[in-house]
C-alpha cells in the first residue's frame, strides 16, 4: 500500500519510502492507495502524488477492492 498519511504527520512523506516500494516492485508485490482517511476531506487526499510515486518505483497498474472483489486499474 502506497499510503498518503504521512504527508500530514511530521515525517512529511508518503509511505513507504521509494527504496522499499521499487524493491516490493521488482519483487512482484501489487500495489493499493491508501489515505489513512479519519475524516471526509482526507479520502483520498494527495492522491496524485501517490500516483506519481508508484509509477517513479516502476508501477503502471494498482489494485482496487469493490465488494471485496480484485480488480486491476491503469495508473
Amino acid at each position: 500500500e502506497v499510503n498518503t498519511a504521512g504527508l500530514r504527520k511530521p515525517v512529511g512523506e508518503l509511505y513507504p519510502h521509494l527504496d522499499l516500494l521499487t524493491a516490493c516492485r521488482r519483487a512482484g508485490v501489487p500495489a493499493t492507495l491508501g489515505s489513512d482517511a479519519h475524516r471526509p476531506e482526507e479520502v483520498a487526499a494527495d492522491y496524485p502524488l501517490a500516483v506519481a510515486h508508484l509509477r517513479a518505483a516502476g508501477y503502471e497498474r494498482v489494485i482496487a477492492y469493490e465488494k471485496r472483489r480484485r480488480d486491476w486499474r491503469t495508473l
